[in-house]
Formats: structure tokens, C-alpha cells, sequence
């Protein structure tokens, strides 16, 4: 690989906020601390291009701006399914149908034809609280 991952902070984060010791030394022995900025930075990059990847991927899409919100406007590190439900009780209503939707095609091999449009409008709404 060459240049730069910018999922690191992301997946270093997460890794010590949320991560369990299989075998070895403890998380925080392991990996030193991550600039919030670095994390916000790799977090934001990964939803940029949301209004075109909810269409190929909508249930990770929608999940990951909430999950992405809920650290902009609260500081919380979750995870998908955490960040659906936070969106329930923090999201303008009128997208709680599509989320809930999401979190059970998440948690179940259901399948959801998904409103395209509601979609992508639901990515700009989110990409504007997020700031972007």
C-alpha cells in the first residue's frame, strides 16, 4: 500500500473505545491517544460521498451518518446499530421510518426496497447538521 489511509484514526478510535482484548497486552498499553481532529477528519471523509453510495449501499450509508452525527453533536463512538437508535431519538422524525426500517434490515436478512430520493435527501440533511 502506498500513500495514506485516512480510516486509521477511524479504525484506531474504535479499536480503543470499543475494542476487547482477545489475547496480549491491553488496548491502551497498545495504542496511544487519537487527536479528535484525526478522527473527525477520517469520519467525515468516509460520508462525503454519501449521496452516491447510499444508492449501492444504503443500509451501511444511513447507519454510518448517524453514527457520524451522534460524534459531531455528542462525542459518542458507536456502532452501526448504536447509531441507528441514536438517530431515532435525535433525528428530525420525518426520517425515523427509514431508519427504523434500516436497523431491521441490519439486524435480520430482510430486504428493503428503499425510496431513492428519500435516501439521498436524508444524506444532505445529514451532511448539513454534520457540517459538510
Amino acid at each position: 500500500m502506498n500513500g495514506t489511509d485516512h480510516d486509521l484514526a477511524a479504525h484506531f478510535v474504535i479499536t480503543k473505545k470499543r475494542g476487547i482484548v482477545l489475547y496480549g497486552k491491553e488496548i491502551d498499553n497498545v495504542f496511544g491517544e487519537i487527536p479528535s481532529e484525526a478522527y473527525l477528519d477520517s469520519i467525515k471523509r468516509n460520508i462525503i460521498d454519501s449521496e452516491n453510495e447510499v444508492i449501492e449501499n444504503p443500509i451501511y450509508t444511513i447507519l454510518n451518518l448517524c453514527r457520524v452525527l451522534a460524534y459531531v453533536q455528542n462525542g459518542l463512538v458507536l456502532s452501526k446499530k448504536e447509531g441507528g437508535e441514536w438517530g431515532l431519538k435525535n433525528i428530525y422524525s420525518n426520517y425515523h421510518r427509514l431508519i427504523k426500517d434500516v436497523l431491521i434490515c441490519y439486524a435480520s436478512d430482510q430486504k428493503m426496497i428503499f425510496n431513492d430520493s428519500l435516501t439521498v435527501e436524508f444524506c444532505k440533511y445529514m451532511k448539513n447538521k454534520i457540517g459538510l
